[in-house]
């Protein structure tokens, strides 16, 4: 194999670990699913244009979904928190908490667009 196809095999798995094996789901399938709430035990990042959160949720292990900006930022809040900036020890610390319980809802923000808004949920 040419050098440039073993650095094309290595970038295949575009992504990050909360992706690997798991299937993508919609938010709207999550709220519909899971009306009561789901338990967040899993955050990753991408860089498309900006970065963006992906997660993964205790209630379908085997999927993922994708944050927009308001549960994007709530990660990077998490990170934040940690102090440190590091992801590996963020979810440590996550799952060691039990997770994080959200609720999720779509809303409309003052120019008429949807986003995802969520509500702790205290367990």
């Amino acid at each position: 194999m040419s050098r440039f196809g073993k650095v094309a095999k290595e970038n295949q798995k575009a992504g990050c670990p909360q992706m690997e094996n798991r299937e993508k789901v919609a938010i709207e399938d999550i709220i519909t699913d899971y009306p009561e709430g789901i338990t967040i035990t899993g955050v990753g990042f991408i860089t498309l244009e900006d970065d963006v959160a992906v997660f993964n949720f205790a209630e379908d292990e085997g999927v993922f979904f994708f944050g927009g900006k308001v549960l994007t930022d709530l990660a990077k809040s998490w990170l934040n928190e940690i102090g440190e900036g590091d992801v590996k020890l963020m979810n440590e610390e996550l799952k060691k908490d039990g997770g994080c319980q959200l609720k999720l809802s779509r809303k409309k923000n003052k120019k008429n667009q949807f986003y995802t808004a969520y509500e702790v949920v205290e367990g």
